[in-house]
């Protein structure tokens, strides 16, 4: 049997590269290449996910065009004002890993967009630390650092 399929190619749209595991424990410099947001459903926080490209290592340059997945909670309106603070805490936090203005984050008061643009294509340091591969209880971690306490690791 034959057959014939049409494919709109993007160059834009690179090849995947197997045999990248997750990036060891240490600090980088990376890229958010995308963002998606997942609402609240089910008793699920809502939360924010970021692509994190990494375009620098201190440690290690086999690293550089691996990619790590973050996930940053949303604060709302089920959470107690207690929980709802933390939350907005860490969300702030990546904000100003991710090269917004420390100030007027930091100042922020009131209702406030934030869509892909916020996250998509900035560029900020972090300290990541990796889940333990086939244990579930554990996840991996990002600490948004600032451009000294990188150069320091």
């Amino acid at each position: 049997m034959t057959w014939e399929v049409t494919v709109n190619f993007n160059p834009n749209n690179a090849p995947v590269v197997a045999g990248q595991s997750q990036p060891a424990m240490g600090f980088y410099k990376a890229r958010c290449t995308a963002s998606k947001f997942f609402p609240f459903k089910d008793g699920k926080k809502p939360y924010i996910e970021l692509t994190l490209s990494i375009m620098e290592s201190s440690h290690d340059a086999g690293e550089i065009g691996n990619t790590l997945r973050e996930r940053v909670n949303v604060p709302h309106d089920s959470q107690d004002p207690k929980n709802a603070a933390w939350t907005e805490k860490f969300l702030k936090t990546t904000l100003i890993g991710l090269g917004h203005d420390p100030t007027q984050v930091s100042q922020a008061n009131g209702a406030m967009s934030l869509g892909a643009s916020a996250f998509d294509g900035r560029e900020g340091h972090l300290f990541y630390e990796p889940y333990t591969p086939g244990d579930k209880s554990t996840r991996s971690y990002v600490t948004w650092v600032n451009a000294d306490q990188y150069a320091r690791g």
